[in-house]
């Protein structure tokens, strides 16, 4: 099948589908598509682009629009799936090239694209498109409107429209990654071709690729702005496009604050591609994820996982960013919990969702030099019935061990900022930890978003950790995690000691008297206050000066216990406050792991009321295990007894502890 070339637009390659599997004889009726079920190694891909002439040193866009149908997980069994290229000449060596996908349910047609560099001597270019699996599986790849355009001809538009050219550049006058928002006179976001576009405020779209910087526009005056996370300025630019006119606007980004210079490092533990049908970018793979992580200035991105496909790969290392492929653990009655730093997966003995508990992961986890981060810790949970919650086992998303394990002494972190529920309490949550921490049990904090990127609906990177790490390494990131040395943020950047300890550290002081706050903390947002709590107890709140709080100043310690920080500002468009329509915090929030004191011979009081509450908690816990128990037996799975009762001895040696806590 041939291709003929229109005058300054794209290469068209349209194909005739076979006939439809009969597990889809309801789909719509025959098109031009091209269609790829799965097949053994050995059976030749689908054409996606026929051998096409190419020049040398050129940039290519090949784009197709694609519909994924199937059921749930087929895809995650396939060895294999996506996009081969072929770039081939009389003077080079074959160079080929491959793509990915794990996508398993699309819903609808939807975009998908790969940019491709030209080698020297290659004058010729085919592309095939294949899943591989040596099981047959309910599901299958459609693909029509293949286009294969050279980036570097005239760019084609309508005659009505107009162009842009877009740069985004560092400090140094280099092309870097960026969110970018595109805003025409209706304060209407406009999302480009080729680009993952999220909601955020108004719609904005990620600047991956400086080859995919000329974008098609209407006739009008733009707002263009970029950012890059929370240490780098906002820029923003306006220009006018005309028709039949290329416009030209040049972004540059400049770090505002250098909290890695602290050793403060920042990243999203909890990240995900393909777990929900419906997706909007069926091309989305990992090295995109790991794009736009750095386009949301994150430093750290520990991919929580599916795909078989990946579990061998997934590593990437930079001196600024740092990425790793693991796997959330979807623990639905003991919570959900996710590693940080380690390689692979940990696989204990199993016996269905009773057993292992967390703290054997844990303990897996840190063994293999990672650290644990409690996901969506507080689901459904409501002040007025915690009780019946927990002792609910079909009520799931809810961190039913989280106090266990703290008790017990299994290093973790709360995701304090965090996607809930629609009607999440996140009062309740601050306040379960405050009491934790009051009984002198020790715990860190984090923040993470829990965001499907191939959804489209919000960047990852809203809520995140800042680790205080030695260097930009896992074994640093996930020791700080281990050790405390974190802070949870949606914006403002904090950086607190009192005398020479920070978050984590433990302050020994002989008696009683005065000890040396210096606190910083800043948003590109600008903040309104800060908030020092010592022991539950809000004890300074200093205002903030034209938006920033920069002190020095003596605090009195009477009594051991903790310290730790909050600061809060006005809400922001580009600030996640309901990841996803989930509500969490009122504007931007952010929230130090404590600082540990201990004054000679004088503890802190003990909060009966709150020993009282996590013993009762753990009650309800096991009464929500012997359901879960009882459930298993009745589906013909039941739990050995040597298991229950290992697991029933933790839960009433940790609500022991918290008795014991009641008096001192």
């Amino acid at each position: 099948m041939s291709a003929a070339k229109s005058p300054g637009r794209p290469y068209i390659i349209a194909f005739i589908c076979a006939a439809f599997a009969k597990t889809f004889a309801q789909a719509e009726p025959e098109q031009d598509w091209i269609t790829v079920n799965p097949g053994a190694q050995d059976v030749a891909p689908a054409l996606l682009l026929p051998p096409t002439p190419v020049s040398p040193n050129h940039q290519y866009l090949l784009s197709w629009t694609m519909r994924v149908e199937g059921e749930k997980i087929w895809r995650f069994r396939a060895e294999a799936a996506g996009v081969t290229v072929r770039l081939s000449g009389p003077n080079a060596d074959t160079a080929t090239l491959t793509k990915q996908t794990s996508c398993w349910q699309t819903a609808g047609w939807h975009p998908a694209w790969i940019v491709l560099d030209v080698p020297a001597g290659c004058d010729s270019i085919e592309a095939s498109l294949g899943i591989v699996s040596a099981e047959h599986l309910p599901g299958r790849f459609r693909v029509r409107d293949v286009q294969l355009r050279d980036l570097q001809s005239d760019f084609p538009v309508p005659e009505t429209e107009g162009s842009l050219r877009l740069q985004v550049l560092d400090e140094h006058r280099a092309p870097i990654s960026a969110r970018v928002y595109l805003i025409n006179a209706a304060g209407e976001g406009i999302v480009p071709p080729s680009a993952y576009a999220y909601l955020q405020g108004v719609r904005c779209f990620e600047f991956l690729d400086p080859r995919l910087n000329q974008i098609p526009l209407p006739d009008g005056r733009y707002t263009v702005r970029a950012m890059k996370g929370f240490e780098y300025a906002f820029t923003e630019t306006t220009v006018d496009v005309n028709a039949n006119e290329s416009s030209e606007a040049i972004l540059t980004l400049k770090r505002q604050f250098d909290w890695s210079a602290k050793g403060w490092w920042s990243g999203d533990h909890h990240t995900h591609l393909y777990r929900h049908g419906s997706s909007l970018y069926p091309m989305m793979d990992l090295n995109d994820v790991y794009a736009i992580a750095q386009a949301e200035g994150l430093n750290f991105l520990p991919f929580q996982g599916v795909d078989k496909y990946l579990e061998s790969k997934g590593e990437m290392n930079s001196p600024t960013f740092i990425a790793r492929y693991t796997q959330e653990l979807t623990r639905d009655f003991w919570g959900h919990i996710c590693p940080v730093g380690m390689r692979g997966i940990p696989r204990p003995e199993e016996s269905g969702s009773a057993w292992p508990m967390n703290g054997d992961y844990i303990e897996a986890v840190r063994s293999a030099g990672g650290a644990i981060a409690y996901a969506h810790p507080y689901g459904p949970l409501r002040r007025d019935d915690v009780a019946a919650a927990l002792a609910d086992p079909k009520a799931g998303l809810i961190a039913r061990e989280w106090p266990i394990d703290v008790a017990l002494g299994y290093s973790c972190t709360i995701d304090i900022l965090a996607k809930e529920d629609a009607r999440g309490e996140f009062d309740l949550k601050l306040r379960d930890y405050m009491r934790l921490l009051n009984l002198g049990f020790r715990c860190g904090v984090s923040g993470s978003t829990d965001f499907h990127l191939d959804q489209g609906r919000e960047p990852i990177g809203g809520f995140r950790t800042y680790a205080h790490a030695t260097e930009l390494s896992w074994e640093s990131i996930a020791r700080a995690y281990n050790e405390e040395r974190t802070f949870a943020t949606n914006g403002p950047l904090i950086d607190v000691h009192v005398d020479e300890a920070s978050p984590g550290d433990t302050l020994s002081l002989d008696s009683p008297g005065q000890a040396q706050l210096k606190l910083q903390a800043r948003s590109l947002w600008g903040i309104d206050r800060a908030t020092v709590w010592m022991n539950g107890v809000a004890t300074h709140v200093l205002k903030a000066e034209e938006g920033t709080v920069n002190i020095t100043r003596e605090i009195p310690i009477t009594q051991s216990g903790w310290v730790l920080v909050i600061a809060e500002g006005r809400a922001a468009p580009e600030v996640m406050t309901s990841p996803e329509g989930k509500p969490c915090v009122p504007g931007q929030y952010a929230i130090t792991s404590p600082i540990y004191i201990e004054v000679k011979n004088t503890p802190a009081p003990r909060d009966s009321e709150a020993a009282q509450y996590f013993a009762d908690w753990c009650e309800s816990v096991r009464r929500g295990f012997d359901a879960l128990c009882e459930q298993h037996r009745d589906d013909g799975n039941g739990v050995p007894e040597k298991t229950k009762s290992k697991a029933i001895e933790r839960i009433d040696q940790a609500k022991n502890l918290f008795l014991q806590r009641a008096t001192g």
